[in-house]
């Protein structure tokens, strides 16, 4: 069959036609290998997304996963709780979490009807001036983050005898309660 360019060109369309077939099926098969293998369970199959701890949390409120509104509650608290400085998957973020939501007392439930920022937590003495600032009675809690800025000069006072100068936890914690009743800390809802 020598010279016979009618079947070499044949012979090429045929290896070619088959060279596509196998790079599609490859392709195929790495997309098949990538789907995550499906548990039967809808929320099992959602969870698996998540970290231990987070998924752990999920399986005991299954309602804060499963209904739209809450989950929308959960997702905004945890978006708080990031913007805090809090880091997911520790005591301090659920702590948080369920605060802001309305499942621990001091919460609001995710409304802007105000509230207390208090925190209602065995490992977090309200006392300490550390995280707390107790003005009129009411007790004030700073996130690590707000704790950072309020004394390492972020925010200064602007005028009077302290101009430049940081600050400071109680100072802080005055404005945070300020702004708490004026209800600028509860836009959840």
């Amino acid at each position: 069959m020598r010279g016979d360019t009618d079947a070499e060109i044949e012979a090429t369309k045929r290896l070619s036609a088959a060279e596509a077939r196998r790079n599609a099926l490859e392709m195929q098969r790495g997309a098949v290998e990538q789907m995550p293998v499906s548990s039967g369970d809808p929320l099992e199959d959602h969870l698996a997304r998540f970290t231990d701890r987070t998924a752990q949390w999920m399986r005991k409120n299954p309602e804060w996963v499963t209904d739209p509104r809450k989950n929308a509650k959960v997702t905004g608290a945890h978006n708080f709780a990031i913007s805090e400085g809090l880091t997911p998957d520790t005591d301090e973020y659920f702590e948080y979490v369920e605060r802001k939501i309305g499942m621990k007392s001091g919460g609001n439930g995710g409304s802007n009807r105000g509230g207390s920022s208090q925190r209602s937590s065995s490992n977090i003495d309200p006392h300490d001036a550390a995280t707390h600032v107790r003005d009129g009675g009411k007790s004030v809690y700073l996130t690590e983050n707000e704790r950072k800025i309020a004394t390492d000069g972020t925010l200064t006072f602007s005028h009077g005898p302290n101009r430049g100068k940081p600050l400071g936890l109680q100072e802080y914690s005055r404005r945070k309660a300020a702004m708490i009743a004026e209800g600028r800390y509860n836009k959840l809802g």
